[in-house]
């Protein structure tokens, strides 16, 4: 293809495909001016290219493919260029640290006739390129991660590690790292104006090249920007402030057992009473008393509940009887002493509510997001029939909070629900006055990194963020950056009147029944005794 017809149908040829190999021979001076005016509205990035300069030595397009000093092609970092000049056997690729920046040169093979192709190196493409020469790098994050920082170093904990990660990061590349300053939220597309504010404001106006903390991908977001290889998924939840009690349900002392247990064990006592109701008769020759089956009924209950007999019979077989009944409570009282402190032990958070549909419910508490955030985009245009009822409980938009310290703090001292990602919370724990709750929602939501559009950097900070994942870096950095829930370790705090409400119910009930039983027992034998007088 000759170059006119290249160049004037490279857009119709080329954009939109894949990546692809082209050749391009440069034969003279105005091939070299028509490919340089040509690179000034072409990204080469998109494609690879193999350029091979048709000039013999003395020409000046020979001088400039043996020292290529000045970037007439407008280079950037990440374009993948081979060049060979004409009487030289080496292959060798061109690059720069950006348009302006001068022309970098690797070689890499030598191209002789008879022998192919000579390889010189054996790093790969992103080795070769990972020194950036101290190249400024204009960075910056949100102001609550800077003061999260600075109170786990106050506390001897690990700070912000995607900060630290990434700064690691760019100091092995070379880079030049400008921190500029902190800004209060992400930021949210304005779709009247048509403009970002916040961080990323910064960032689609060019004031910034990189975003140093993760934030939630979305399609909105990529239109706009670049993204790095999720760091991680994370899941969706509602924070509320943690109540200082744990519940101690009533019928906990009941879920010991199931209830086809609690039918078995009434029946084996009432078989029990009967049976042994039934060897007393045998033992006075067939006499049978009324009083037998309720005596013989309390007797069994007591067993039950490890009370003595009055006294021990003289017959062997009600002697059996009751032996066999004491093992038989002993092994169930002691399976239901197990069952039940394991359940009493494991006490559950109170919590006003355990799901969306719950808290809708309810309806005594309000909704916080973040503003300026997914976090209100996500509510404000979601078709989900659950979250747009949520728009009826979030507070004023003067009142909603900047970002995820003053949203956390705001449950501590107002009735609300804060709207959050599990890794934004654990990420500012600390920093909160009060104990905190999380409670989930459908949703996952990948958390990356931001770079401007069609940044050059985008595939090499993806290439050493895929190296951490195979060193085990990235999951070793979640487990330092995330706080883990602290309940597991958390000991037993004392014990209050109310939290041994269900003990002490059950005591007053049994001193009652108690009661009412004796008042019977005492009218019963006063009346029997009436009547024999009578």
């Amino acid at each position: 293809m000759r170059h006119s017809e290249f160049f004037a149908n490279y857009k119709s040829l080329y954009t939109g495909h894949k990546r692809q190999l082209i050749v391009l021979l440069l034969t003279d001076a105005q091939t070299l001016n028509i490919f340089e005016q040509f690179t000034k509205i072409h990204n080469l990035s998109l494609h690879a290219w193999f350029v091979v300069f048709w000039a013999r030595h003395g020409a000046t397009l020979h001088d400039y493919c043996e020292k290529p000093k000045v970037n007439r092609f407008h280079l950037n970092f990440d374009v993948r260029m081979l060049v060979k000049c004409l009487e030289n056997p080496e292959i060798r690729e061109w690059y720069a640290l950006d348009p302006k920046a001068e022309v970098r040169v690797n070689e890499l093979m030598e191209w002789m006739p008879g022998t192919g192709l000579i390889q010189k190196t054996k790093l790969t493409f992103y080795q070769r390129r990972r020194d950036f020469h101290g190249k400024l790098l204009k960075v910056t994050t949100v102001k609550e991660l800077v003061d999260a920082t600075e109170t786990h170093k106050k506390s001897n904990q690990q700070p912000e590690m995607v900060l630290k990660l990434m700064t690691e990061m760019m100091l092995y590349m070379n880079f030049n790292i400008s921190f500029m300053p902190s800004i209060s939220n992400y930021g949210l597309y304005n779709q009247t104006e048509h403009k970002w504010s916040g961080m990323l404001g910064n960032l689609s106006r060019g004031e910034i090249d990189m975003c140093f903390t993760d934030m939630t991908v979305t399609q909105v977001r990529q239109r706009y920007f670049d993204w790095t290889w999720p760091l991680w998924m994370t899941g969706n939840v509602l924070t509320i402030r943690k109540f200082e009690k744990a519940a101690v349900k009533w019928t906990a002392y009941s879920k010991a057992f199931v209830w086809d247990i609690w039918i078995s064990i009434l029946f084996l006592m009432i078989i029990a009473s009967v049976v042994i109701t039934m060897i007393k008769a045998k033992v006075r020759n067939g006499n049978w008393d009324d009083n037998d089956f309720l005596e013989n009924q309390l007797y069994v209950w007591g067993i039950f509940c490890n009370r003595a007999l009055p006294k021990f019979p003289d017959s062997l077989s009600l002697r059996i009887a009751y032996v066999s009944l004491f093992f038989c409570a002993i092994a169930i009282i002691t399976a239901y002493s197990g069952s039940i402190v394991s359940n009493l032990t494991n006490l559950e958070t109170a919590l006003p509510f355990t799901s969306i549909e719950e808290f809708i419910k309810l309806g005594t508490y309000k909704l916080s997001i973040k503003s300026k955030s997914y976090d209100q985009e996500y509510i404000a245009y979601s078709n989900d029939p659950t979250i747009i009822k949520l728009k009826n409980f979030i507070v004023r938009n003067e009142d909603l909070p900047a970002n995820n310290v003053q949203g956390l703090s705001q449950i501590c001292q107002e009735k609300t629900a804060f709207f959050t990602s599990d890794a934004a919370k654990r990420k500012v724990a600390k920093t909160i006055p009060c104990q905190i709750t999380t409670i989930p929602m459908v949703g996952n939501r990948y958390m990356a990194l931001a770079l401007t559009k069609k940044s050059p950097l985008t595939s090499f900070v993806n290439y050493h963020i895929r190296r951490f994942e195979d060193y085990g870096l990235m999951k070793r950095t979640k487990n330092l950056y995330l706080e883990r829930d602290g309940n597991l370790r958390k000991r037993g705090g004392s014990v209050g009147i109310d939290e041994i409400a269900p003990l002490l119910g059950i005591l007053a009930f049994g001193v009652i029944i108690s009661l009412f039983i004796l008042s019977l027992e005492y009218v019963y034998y006063y009346c029997k005794s009436v009547f024999r007088r009578c």
